[in-house]
């Protein structure tokens, strides 16, 4: 089984090498400290079987990941009072202080030991045989699974997570540096680095350089592994910054899960639906998908009455079918009704198959060989539909499509020149040297942004930093002005931070095009 192109099985393996990386200072974790570490995080003994643990006042006990020591003390183990519960600190040093502790419930007692914290897990009281509180599971759990935890609990305040040193924050990212694409890796390298090496020589974040490590992937199943496992197993990143994913997106968004790696700003055309989300994803800005609504959205007053056939057209292989259908529930979802799918292929008989619909629009959600010729072969069949189209799919001659177009052709843009302020011009002309791509603008741009959203995620998380820290800060993004693009902003379950488009007109009489006023916001 795979996902996306990644077989699971090698999944598993990054999970466990990320598991054995995450040890004080770049050392890695013992057998023991590994099983405490799984028991701690996952919920799961040394045998790999779910936990299981009863909160005060239930008969009924709960297992596994529900009743792992992370959800309440958090991934450093030092816990944060949330809605009135304070789960405390288990590091070990903490729990083994040798004059004890007193809590604001007035409970004391003196310092755990071995015994005393084993009794604590399954019974639930202090060192002093004081109750702990209600919220506190009694675990069902053998001294050895117990033993590892301590183990753990030992290593946790002396640990840096991985792609974390005193003095360095390891950013990964992944690029073609051969074939067709190598000149789009190049450019985004530059901007990426020309970045890093300006906030490098402001000092850095909270005083840790970044070390930029850019692992090279071609478009097969095999580079991008390998480049994966460099940077996630072999030598793990804190974090990845805006890898070029194209056809591998499901791919990246699954090993950053496993590996629980945050990843920022990946280049790609299909950023996943705000429903479906990676935990562990952060796009930039909106994909295919969302610009194809956004253009719904705004053309609904015109169509969405209108009770003809709107065709999605779409690519022809599995997952462009599964991206037009994603589209089709959008829609579905604000009341457009007659929706058809169509594939581009064949291409000589599609502008007969449009005329069959009887399509009052078309909505473009894949390139095709020649969209241009696609629209006119149309025309002549006096077929006149409202052509909806997705940036990324805005052919180059476009105002060159038949006059009896005319105001019949909307495009849907992630950003416009309006969104660029003089601060964030300057920062893309510093990064890149004074010379951003003229072909490659757009990639420059978002990495750019992507960069900037992940500092300001680094420095909102502080000196004392993690993978989760970091997953944290970025939620909490809301607001957040590139410079460069619509303001970006993040929350629990949103991971795309510009959720939204702009809709041009296509002025054909005056071969022009003509931005629309507001900005379109989904939700």
């Amino acid at each position: 089984m795979t996902i996306g192109t990644i077989p699971l099985r090698w999944l598993g393996a990054l999970a466990a090498g990320c598991a054995l990386a995450a040890g004080v200072h770049g050392q890695p974790l013992t057998p023991t400290e590994q099983a405490g570490r799984r028991l701690y995080h996952d919920g799961v003994d040394r045998a790999g079987r779910p936990i299981e643990a009863r909160v005060a006042g239930s008969a009924t006990p709960l297992k596994g990941k529900a009743m792992a020591c992370g959800n309440c003390h958090g991934e450093d183990g030092r816990g944060r009072a949330e809605s009135g519960v304070d789960p405390g600190d288990v590091t070990w040093t903490e729990l083994t202080k040798p004059y004890g502790h007193a809590h604001a419930n007035s409970r004391r007692h003196g310092p755990y030991d071995r015994g005393s914290f084993i009794r604590s897990m399954r019974d639930g009281v202090d060192p002093a045989g004081n109750a702990l509180e209600p919220a506190m599971p009694r675990y069902d759990v053998d001294d050895a699974n117990l033993d590892a935890l301590i183990a753990y609990l030992k290593r946790l305040d002396r640990q840096f997570d991985a792609g974390i040193t005193g003095t360095t924050l390891r950013i990964g990212t992944v690029l073609p540096t051969v074939g067709a694409a190598a000149a789009a890796g190049g450019d985004v390298q530059r901007v990426l680095q020309g970045y890093v090496d300006g906030v490098n020589q402001r000092g850095g974040v909270h005083g840790r350089k970044i070390q930029l490590v850019v692992e090279s992937a071609g478009d097969d199943d095999a580079s991008v592994r390998a480049a994966l496992d460099r940077l996630l197993v072999k030598d793990p990143v804190l974090a990845l910054l805006a890898p070029i994913t194209v056809r591998h997106e499901r791919a990246f968004a699954a090993a950053a899960e496993q590996a629980r790696v945050p990843l920022v700003g990946p280049l790609t055309l299909f950023p996943e639906g705000a429903a479906a989300s990676s935990t562990y994803v952060f796009h930039l800005l909106p994909g295919v998908a969302e610009l194809a609504e956004a253009l719904a959205v705004r053309m609904h007053p015109v169509l969405g009455l209108s009770g003809r056939p709107i065709v999605l057209l779409h690519a022809a292989d599995a997952d462009g079918k599964a991206a037009a259908q994603a589209v089709e529930e959008r829609l579905k979802a604000r009341g457009y009704t007659g929706l058809v799918l169509e594939p581009v292929s064949p291409l000589q008989d599609l502008a007969t198959r449009l005329k069959q619909r009887k399509a009052s629009a078309v909505i473009v959600l894949s390139p095709g060989p020649s969209l241009t010729a696609v629209v006119k072969a149309a025309s002549a069949e006096g077929l006149h539909p409202h052509w909806l189209v997705p940036a990324p799919f805005v052919p180059p001659d476009i105002l060159d499509w038949p006059a009896e177009l005319d105001g019949r052709v909307m495009l849907a843009y992630p950003t416009l020149p309006t969104d660029r302020t003089a601060a964030g011009t300057a920062a893309l002309m510093s990064a890149t040297g004074g010379t951003p791509s003229a072909r490659h603008r757009a990639m420059q741009t978002t990495a750019l942004g992507a960069s900037m959203v992940l500092v300001e995620g680094l420095s909102r998380a502080g000196r004392d930093l993690s993978r989760q820290k970091l997953l944290t800060a970025l939620e909490g993004v809301q607001g957040f002005d590139t410079g460069l693009t619509p303001r970006i902003g993040y929350n629990a379950d949103r991971r795309i931070g510009s959720y939204g488009a702009y809709a041009v007109r296509v002025d054909l009489a005056q071969r022009t095009f003509v931005p629309m006023p507001d900005f379109i916001r989904l939700q």
